[in-house]
């Protein structure tokens, strides 16, 4: 079972989907946004459970993961643009990321993944994006930082 932390976002449901495809049975989490597009809606309740949950709490991060058996976490979840000053922002980004990782070592998770976006690289001004690519100080949005 794959935990999709904030699974119902774009990435996340895409994610979700390639994950169905490749047989694996998912748990897509959220915050307040629930959204079931047609191209998942037919896992529902088969492959797909879907769970409501606050990153920034340890213990709904680790009750996920206990509850459904996880071998692996896909950590996706974010506060919405503009939804949160950069001080909560980042504070619910670390909370989370820090949760995640705890709850797959308590409970001996094979794999956590971490993905951004591609925005991080939307300050250069040509690819191809590498890793070892120095990325600009500055930033246009939270999201490029």
């Amino acid at each position: 079972m794959i935990v999709v932390t904030g699974g119902m976002g774009f990435i996340g449901m895409h994610t979700t989907r390639r994950l169905l495809d490749q047989g694996e049975s998912v748990v897509v989490t959220h915050y307040r946004v629930r959204r079931t597009p047609d191209f998942i809606a037919d896992e529902l309740g088969k492959r797909l459970a879907v769970e409501t949950i606050d990153v920034t709490s340890p213990h709904d991060v680790a009750e996920v993961v206990r509850k459904h058996q996880a071998t692996g976490i896909v950590h996706l979840a974010v506060p919405g643009l503009g939804g949160l000053t950069p001080g909560e922002e980042y504070r619910v980004n670390m909370l989370g990321l820090m949760n995640v990782l705890e709850a797959g070592r308590m409970f001996g998770v094979r794999r956590v993944t971490v993905a951004s976006s591609i925005t991080v690289y939307a300050g250069l001004p040509h690819g191809p994006f590498e890793e070892a690519v120095n990325l600009p100080m500055e930033s246009r949005n939270t999201t490029e930082g």
